[in-house]
């Protein structure tokens, strides 16, 4: 769906060591270079993305009516945001680069589209979450909660980045039945959540006096991190099930790569079960 062309580029260009008599450039130099790479790659896979489903990808030039649309231009610097954050925090952990340089489309959908904008979600969350609990303590729609209910909250958080970095290595390592579990796991993940926001919603209140302006930005990021988990298991779900051969599905699984999917589940159907057999309430502000 998307060209590797320019990423390729990036990648030749971002990792350019100086020779033996040369001086290194100071560590603010490097890491604004880094930063302008991260955000010209965040560009132009965002950009790329849009025009493929607009159809204008053979001209790579904006129709005039998303040219001068205010609402596309906000959710493109929504999701090139996103994709900026998740892609810098994959790197630091060396997953920040193509899978491997046989990296197939559907892995390159799966990253650009998928894990990248997801994980950017959940830490942005993650230092939200940080904040409400150094900070506010506001307790959500209780009063009397604490910042127990955002740890919590960071905890569900984490355990979505933690899974995604084994669907990254899955990837990587070409392992068949982890892809498809970790596949699996986010579309589970998805479903609760809905179930979660829909539910909670319904029973809070929009409106609720206890439903602070913190709290609100943390329901808008945990739409749009469903809304990116849709649009990649929509995507690229179907070509990335079928993506590895009769070999790859010759890899065993482990307990090491499966202990992500299983804490995400596990953070996840909780608190599911609790809002459906008790109230909405109970997990509501854990959520956000």
């Amino acid at each position: 769906m998307i060209s590797f062309e320019e990423e390729n580029e990036d990648l030749l260009g971002s990792h350019k060591s100086p020779y033996f008599w040369e001086e290194p450039d100071p560590w603010y130099y490097q890491l604004r270079d880094v930063i302008y790479e991260d955000c010209v790659f965040a560009y132009s896979q965002t950009r790329d993305t849009i025009l493929d489903f607009s159809g204008d990808q053979a001209y790579y030039k904006l129709a005039w009516y998303l040219r001068y649309n205010p609402v596309y231009w906000a959710a493109f610097a929504v999701c090139s945001t996103s994709l900026f954050v998740g892609k810098r925090a994959h790197d630091f952990l060396h997953q920040g680069e193509r899978v491997r340089l046989d990296e197939t489309e559907a892995e390159h959908d799966a990253r650009i589209m998928w894990i990248y904008p997801t994980d950017g979600v959940a830490c942005m969350l993650a230092m939200m979450d940080l904040a409400l609990i150094a900070y506010m303590g506001d307790g959500g729609v209780f009063q009397s909660a604490t910042g127990t209910d955002d740890l919590l909250s960071l905890v569900i958080t984490s355990t979505v980045f933690v899974a995604n970095c084994r669907f990254y290595a899955a990837m990587k390592n070409r392992n068949a039945w982890e892809v498809k579990m970790m596949i699996v796991t986010n579309v589970v993940y998805a479903t609760s959540l809905t179930v979660i926001l829909s539910l909670g919603i319904s029973e809070v209140g929009w409106f609720n006096q206890y439903w602070t302006l913190p709290r609100r930005i943390t329901f808008f990021m945990r739409v749009l991190q469903l809304n990116f988990i849709i649009a990649g298991a929509c995507t690229t779900a179907s070509r990335l099930w079928y993506d590895y051969d009769e070999e790859d599905h010759r890899h065993p699984m482990t307990f090491y790569s499966m202990v992500p999917a299983a804490l995400l589940l596990g953070a996840i159907i909780v608190p599911v079960i609790l809002i459906v057999t008790i109230s909405a309430r109970y997990t509501w502000y854990a959520i956000l």
